[in-house]
C-alpha cells in the first residue's frame, strides 16, 4: 500500500488534543515486543480492530503528511493494526534511510 501526503488517516492519541497546540501526542502499543504507532485508513477498519467496542482513546483524522511530521524517523508505524489489512513499516522506509 502506498500513502500520499494528503491521504486522510485516523490516529490514536495518547492524550486529548489541545486546540492551542499544533502537535499531537500519538499513542503507541507494544506488539510482540516492538512499540508501534497505529493509524487507520478508514473508520471501518478502526471499528474492525476494536471489534465495535468502546475505545478508551481519543482519535483524530489527519493527513498522512502531517502524521510524518510528528515522528522522529525511528518509529514503527502499524497501518490498520488489529485488522485483516494490517502491516507495519519503519518511518525510515518513507524517507529512504
Amino acid at each position: 500500500m502506498e500513502f500520499n501526503a494528503d491521504d486522510m488517516v485516523t490516529v490514536v492519541l495518547a492524550k486529548p488534543a489541545n486546540p492551542d497546540d499544533e502537535h499531537l501526542a500519538l499513542q503507541d502499543f507494544m506488539v510482540n515486543g516492538t512499540a508501534m504507532i497505529p493509524f487507520y485508513t478508514s473508520h471501518a477498519l478502526l471499528e474492525e480492530a476494536t471489534e465495535g467496542k468502546d475505545f478508551p482513546y481519543e482519535v483524530a483524522d489527519i493527513e498522512f503528511g502531517y502524521l510524518t511530521t510528528l515522528l522522529q524517523g525511528t518509529e514503527t508505524l502499524a497501518a490498520n493494526l488489529g485488522t485483516t489489512q494490517s502491516f507495519a513499516f519503519h518511518v525510515s522506509d518513507l524517507i529512504g534511510e
